[in-house]
């Protein structure tokens, strides 16, 4: 099971299936659990001194498909590895 799942049953009520936090949080959390999990699998990192762009910029190590097929199916191919977001 991915990271993001177990964070969702976390954040959800069982009897009714509702969310216990507000969304915008349940998104900002299940959007960091998705990049720990990419992380986790070598497929995207923080940038340092010798890499392009600023430091501590999202980028992509590994522009393969993941091997797990939940991955698979919502993750298209990168063709770069250049930045894709901006520094926290």
């Amino acid at each position: 099971m991915l990271i993001a799942e177990d964070l969702l049953l976390l954040l959800t009520d069982d009897a009714s299936g509702r969310l216990l936090v507000p969304g915008d949080q349940a998104d900002a959390a299940l959007g960091g659990a998705n990049l720990v999990e990419l992380t986790l699998l070598g497929k995207v990192d923080l940038s340092g001194p010798g890499d392009t762009g600023k430091p501590g910029s999202i980028l992509v190590r590994d522009p393969s498909p993941p091997a797990t097929t939940c991955w698979a199916r919502h993750c298209r191919p990168c063709s770069s590895t250049r930045a894709v977001s901006r520094p926290l």
